[in-house]
């Protein structure tokens, strides 16, 4: 049972009897991973505080079966992002964030764009905060990198492309945009103006600091914040938890 590493972000830890934590860490190398750091509760000198969520760790395991749960030995702290802890609008969309990695990927699935993707939203929410384009341009990356993105770029229905700023109808059920004529018919679409759609386009080309820092619309803000967190839920099959928990605290309706 050869020891293994990699860079982790620690996204959620638990007490696990009396004395361990359970830990779920999405890593560089290996994907989504939980441990039991055996003594992590009275071990000052091994764990510290690094097995707090958003952490940033250098993490060393045992993986005896390559299935089911590691055996966490170490983790060399590299950033706390401390600033996420000690404000609450903050807290909200990091924690939101970790919950999505944690919901949407598969377990020992490596995503190694996703994993530094989600490094850098930590970096931007901890230095500029909880912008609405920020988590917009988080949900947008994460659904494309896990295949999940909705089709922008052409009707799902006749395979038409949609011209910059038209407006369009979305269809969560199919998977992306609709024109005019292939609408009527289909049950439950929403309509999306051009401006979002475009502003969406943008952002999936764009890295995510660039996305931090672009100006959104009201309209598009509002519909972004409405529509993504539906495809989201189709995915999933339910919502996300820490979503409400967010919207409550950034008075997000």
């Amino acid at each position: 049972m050869p020891p293994r590493r990699s860079l982790a972000v620690v996204l959620r830890a638990t007490d696990f009897g009396e004395l361990d934590k359970l830990v779920t860490f999405f890593t560089l190398g290996f994907g989504r991973l939980s441990g039991i750091a055996k003594g992590a509760k009275k071990s000052r000198r091994r764990f510290g505080t690094n097995l707090e969520p958003f952490s940033l760790v250098r993490l060393h395991f045992f993986d005896k079966e390559h299935v089911g749960l590691v055996r966490v030995d170490q983790c060399d702290l590299l950033a706390s992002f401390q600033a996420l802890r000690q404000d609450l609008p903050r807290l909200a969309c990091g924690l939101y964030a970790l919950e999505l990695v944690r919901e949407l990927t598969a377990e020992r699935e490596r995503h190694r764009e996703l994993f530094t993707c989600l490094v850098r939203f930590l970096e931007l929410l901890a230095q500029v905060g909880p912008r609405g384009p920020l988590v917009v341009a988080f949900e947008l990356k994460l659904l494309a990198l896990l295949g999940f993105e909705p089709q922008l770029r052409a009707c799902v229905g006749c395979r038409q492309e949609l011209p910059s700023g038209t407006p369009a109808a979305l269809s969560v059920e199919k998977g992306g945009l609709l024109c005019a004529r292939c609408v009527p018919g289909v049950a439950e679409t929403i309509p999306v103006a051009g401006p979002t759609l475009d502003t969406w386009r943008e952002i999936l080309h764009a890295e995510l600091a660039h996305a931090a820092g672009r100006p959104f619309s009201q309209a598009a803000l509002a519909e972004s914040q409405t529509l993504l967190p539906r495809f989201v839920e189709v995915h999933l099959g339910r919502a996300i938890r820490s979503r409400g928990f967010m919207e409550e605290v950034l008075c997000v309706r």
